[in-house]
């Protein structure tokens, strides 16, 4: 009996060691912006960035930055959301709801000179959160989750560029993006007669996710249009954890592997589609610009946010074969989340009511949920997203004269406002009807200064 009872154990105790996750599938340069400027548009930065924000937006923005320059924001998330029953559903409800989360976003603007001098540009641009630099986590389907802002933004985030400029008019870019994964592996052997563990062994290494990043602009100085198209590659996030569990036993015939678990837990806790973007922004007069930008994602094609679970146990022991089998295998997979494509409009304006001194910036975005209502099994929770931003730039000199350029303090703010959707569910599920909203709060300041 005690080797029947210590097979048990270990196929409970195995799936404890992983706890883990919740899913984070979202990008927050995606959802607000990079940098307080961009920000303060509404995130329509693909035909606007103007510093080291174009490495992601948009690299060939890069070739049109004649000085090298610097800078650092501070951004703080606060999700405000809502999750309860309706008609009086009796059955449970465990909702998780997004924390709060502090990050840093840091970059900066290289221009070559000789030759190449107002030619090629290099731009790199980081996000840093405070708390993790990847958090991992993926939520059973079960339970009520935000499958945009569960914990997206605690992850490090890279964008490293070149834009090549090949006319006055014409500019074209190329760049990486690149995320960080988990794999790993646990390797156990347990003793059977002593119930101690004569072996343990951790492994993991984090590795990193790229996909790849372009854009093209045109630029019409004489007429004050500049036009850019934007383009960023599919990136996933993958976790792969497998455990082993080696059962050391004598039972009367020498010490030898009486058994071996198999426990493996695999998954994704970020993606990002494939993004197709275009803008333009318009010198109306001179100290008012507009920008309007489309984005056309592909979620049609997202993988399955679900963690995927396989245990296998083979052991030629006796009393093991009778209790479980020859061999005994369990798995446990979801399916294509069934996704829908979605295109996003953003519309900025900026307003500088002192010439190179002091802006004032406005946007509003309308962001369609490519997640379908959810009646069914899964609870991944979004909805049309109505957000809208402003914003403030401030450029001063340095009163110690360390600095000789102005040096440029921005700020920005945006709200995400989520109407609210129902989940209609069958009464064979295991959770109650409910209905779903939200709001977010963003804002970030940012100091930036160019050579």
């Amino acid at each position: 009996m005690q080797l029947c009872r210590l097979a048990v154990v270990c196929l409970l105790a195995v799936p404890a060691l992983f706890a883990l996750p919740r899913a984070a599938l979202a990008n927050t340069f995606d959802f607000y912006g990079f940098e307080p400027r961009g920000m303060g548009m509404a995130g329509a930065q693909v035909a606007t960035a103007d510093d080291h924000t174009a490495a992601y937006f948009n690299p060939s923005l890069l070739a049109f930055q004649k000085s090298a320059s610097v800078g650092a924001s501070f951004n703080w998330i606060n999700p405000n959301m809502d999750v309860s029953t309706i008609d009086d559903d009796l059955r449970p409800l465990k909702p998780v709801s997004p924390d709060d989360s502090l990050g840093w976003t840091l970059g900066f603007v290289f221009p070559f000179g000789g030759k190449l001098e107002n030619r090629l540009s290099l731009g790199v641009g980081l996000s840093l959160p405070t708390a993790a630099v990847l958090r991992a986590e993926t939520i059973d389907p079960n339970r009520p989750n935000w499958y945009h802002h569960q914990s997206g933004n605690e992850r490090l985030t890279i964008a490293a560029s070149l834009g090549v400029r090949i006319t006055d008019w014409l500019s074209l870019g190329v760049g990486l993006q690149v995320l960080g994964g988990i794999i790993g592996n646990i390797d156990f052997e347990l003793d059977a007669t002593e119930f101690t563990f004569d072996s343990r062994a951790f492994k993991a290494d984090v590795l990193t996710a790229m996909s790849p990043l372009a854009g093209l602009t045109l630029n019409f100085d004489a007429i004050g249009l500049r036009i850019g198209f934007g383009y960023r590659g599919p990136i996933e996030v993958e976790y792969s954890l497998p455990t082993v569990f080696r059962v050391m036993g004598d039972l009367g015939d020498g010490r030898k592997e009486l058994a071996v678990i198999d426990f493996l837990v695999t998954g994704i806790v970020h993606y990002s589609p494939h993004t197709f973007t275009f803008g333009a922004q318009w010198k109306v007069i001179d100290p008012l610009l507009l920008t309007l930008e489309a984005r056309f994602a592909l979620w049609s094609k997202a993988p399955d946010p679900t963690v995927n679970v396989r245990l296998g146990l083979d052991s030629d022991v006796e009393l093991l074969q009778e209790l479980l089998g020859d061999s005994f295998d369990a798995t446990g997979k979801g399916s294509a989340p069934q996704f829908s494509d979605t295109l996003s409009l953003r519309l900025g304006v900026e307003y500088w009511f002192v010439p190179q001194a002091f802006a004032l910036r406005a946007g509003y975005a309308f962001i369609p949920t490519p997640i379908p209502l959810q009646n069914g099994s899964t609870n991944f929770l979004d909805g049309d997203t109505h957000a809208v931003s402003i914003g403030a730039g401030l450029f001063f000199r340095d009163p110690l004269e360390i600095f000789k350029e102005p040096i440029a303090f921005e700020v920005a703010y945006q709200m995400h406002i989520i109407p609210e959707r129902e989940a209609t569910k069958q009464a064979s599920s295991p959770i109650a009807s409910y209905a779903y909203s939200g709001n977010i709060n963003a804002l970030s300041a940012s100091l930036r200064y160019a050579f």
